[in-house]
C-alpha cells in the first residue's frame, strides 16, 4: 500500500511539473506574440503621419495590455506552481501520517499477541506445575497409605506368630509341668506292666506290705 501510494505520488508529481511546463511555453508564445503585434504597430504608427498621435495611444494601449496579460499569465503560473507544491507537501504528510498510524497500529497488534501469547503460556506453564505437584502429592499419599497397611499388616502377623508361640510355649510348659508332676504314677504303671498276670488280680484285691508301708517300687 505505501508503495502504491508513493508511486502515485511520483505519478502526481510528473503531470504536475508538465503542467507548468506546458503554462510558461504559453506564456512565451503569448509574450512572443504581443511584442511582435507591438513591433507591428509602431511601425505602422511610424509610417503614417496623419494619425500619428491615435496610433502612438494605442501602441501605448496594446503595450500595457500585453504587459499586463503577461503579469496576469505569471502570477497564475506561479500560484498553480505554489499550490502544486502545496498539495504535494500535503499529500506526503497524509502518506506519512498514514503510514505512521498503519505503523502504530500493527506495533501495538504485535504487541497486544505477544502479550497475550506470553500470558497463555505462563497459564499453562502454571497449570501443567499444579497437575504435576498434585500428581507428585496424590502418589506420595498413595504410597504412604500403602507403606501403613503393609506395616499393619507385617504388626498383625507378627502379633499372630507372637501369640502362637506363646500358646504353643504355654501347652509345652503345661506338658512339661504334667510329666515333672508325676514321676510316681509312671513307675506304678511300669511295674505293673511287668508283673504277671494272675499276681495282679490278687494285688489288685490284698495290697502288699509294702503299699500298706508305703513304700512304693521306683525301679
Amino acid at each position: 500500500m505505501f508503495l502504491l501510494v508513493a508511486e502515485q505520488s511520483c505519478q502526481q508529481e510528473l503531470l504536475d511539473r508538465n503542467v507548468v511546463v506546458v503554462v510558461v511555453v504559453v506564456v512565451v508564445v503569448v509574450v512572443v506574440v504581443v511584442v511582435v503585434v507591438v513591433l507591428a504597430v509602431v511601425r505602422e504608427s511610424s509610417s503614417s503621419c496623419s494619425s500619428g498621435s491615435s496610433i502612438n495611444s494605442r501602441a501605448v494601449v496594446v503595450v500595457v495590455a500585453a504587459a499586463a496579460a503577461a503579469v496576469v499569465v505569471v502570477v497564475v503560473v506561479v500560484v498553480v506552481e505554489v499550490a502544486a507544491a502545496v498539495v504535494r507537501v500535503v499529500v506526503k504528510l497524509v502518506v506519512v501520517v498514514v503510514v505512521l498510524v498503519i505503523v502504530v497500529i500493527v506495533v501495538v497488534v504485535v504487541v497486544i499477541v505477544v502479550v497475550v501469547v506470553v500470558v497463555v503460556v505462563v497459564v499453562v506453564v502454571v497449570v501443567v506445575v499444579v497437575v504435576v505437584v498434585a500428581v507428585e502429592e496424590e502418589e506420595k499419599e498413595e504410597e504412604q497409605e500403602k507403606e501403613d497397611k503393609d506395616g499393619r499388616e507385617k504388626i498383625l502377623h507378627l502379633s499372630n506368630d507372637l501369640s502362637f508361640n506363646l500358646e504353643v510355649t504355654r501347652k509345652a510348659h503345661l506338658v512339661a509341668s504334667r510329666a515333672e508332676l508325676s514321676p510316681i504314677t509312671r513307675a506304678c504303671e511300669k511295674r505293673r506292666e511287668m508283673k504277671p498276670k494272675h499276681h495282679s488280680e490278687q494285688e489288685a484285691k490284698q495290697p502288699s506290705n509294702q503299699h500298706r508301708r508305703g513304700y512304693f517300687d521306683l525301679s
